[in-house]
């Protein structure tokens, strides 16, 4: 509680983890009931170059792994050519939710995967556990996911459309199957006029959708126009529509102008809902070369 760290964890309070070749990356985290960790990133391929596979780490309150989980604590699961996993979730029977990227040999997909509690794949779920979705035939990736009280899953991110990135969110039922209910045939896409855009994190508020993440704007400047990125969260009604009520159209946007010759980038990173429905976000704001 006092910031120092716990010396009953790992090595002095900091445990590495290591899969079977280099460059593990951990992108999401969450604490289990009984205490264990659960980390979700990418793991690469032990035999395919330059391949990586989504990799689940659960380890006990010590910081030991778990053996009980898949191997020595470890799994690891290539969908498509290469895939990692970017968000994490558990949902309320337990079962281990992961959204990412899948390479499909052209393009990267949203890729949504759920496992049973002891790391193996939910066959019930998708195609054999996994299920990828493909919005325009361009590149598509999740970094933001909540599994909703009903079991329906949202995953958040960006997707390549015709102007440049649109804000991009994916429904699915508990089973996998595309929320047809849900915008266009269980998608949707947020376009701001062009630029690149995306969904860094995502909250209930009620039954509304709340998406955190930025886009670009453009801002007169002493030279001509900055472009710069804008912090931005959305409210989206349960049907996928943007929520008129909230803010501008549904938009709130952070836009500091650029000031003599810096320019200014706001983004999102991170949402939460409190009780009385207030949101509060984090993330950065840049000035210049400086960072807040």
């Amino acid at each position: 509680p006092d910031g120092t760290l716990d010396t009953s964890f790992g090595t002095g309070g900091i445990q590495n983890y290591d899969f079977e070749l280099d460059y593990d990356s951990a992108y999401g985290i969450t604490v289990l009931p009984d205490g264990d960790i659960l980390l979700a990133g990418k793991a690469l391929h032990p035999s395919t170059v330059n391949t990586y596979t989504i990799g689940l780490l659960r380890v006990n309150p010590d910081g030991s792994p778990d053996t009980a989980f898949g191997t020595n604590g470890r799994v690891t699961t290539l969908v498509g050519q290469d895939s990692a996993a970017a968000a994490l979730s558990v949902d309320a029977a337990g079962r281990i939710v992961v959204a990412g990227e899948a390479w499909n040999g052209s393009d990267y997909d949203f890729m949504v995967a759920r496992y049973l509690a002891d790391g193996t794949l939910d066959a019930t779920f998708g195609s054999g556990g996994t299920v990828v979705t493909d919005f325009a035939g361009s590149n598509d990736s999740a970094f933001a996911m909540l599994v909703q009280p009903d079991g329906k899953i949202v995953i958040g991110g960006y997707a390549r459309g015709a102007t440049g990135n649109d804000i991009a969110l994916v429904r699915y039922n508990a089973d996998g199957t595309l929320d047809t209910s849900f915008g266009s045939g269980g998608t949707v896409s947020t376009d701001f006029g062009g630029g690149d855009f995306g969904a860094s994190s995502l909250a209930l508020q009620g039954d509304k959708i709340i998406v955190a993440g930025s886009a670009l704007s453009s801002n007169p400047g002493p030279f001509g126009l900055l472009v710069t990125d804008d912090l931005v969260v959305l409210r989206y009604n349960a049907d996928g529509t943007l929520d008129s009520t909230f803010a501008t159209a549904g938009v709130f946007r952070l836009d500091q102008p650029a000031l003599g010759t810096r320019s200014y980038n706001e983004t999102g990173y991170a949402v939460t809902v409190a009780a009385d429905g207030a949101i509060t976000v984090a993330g950065k704001q840049e000035i210049g070369r400086a960072h807040v």
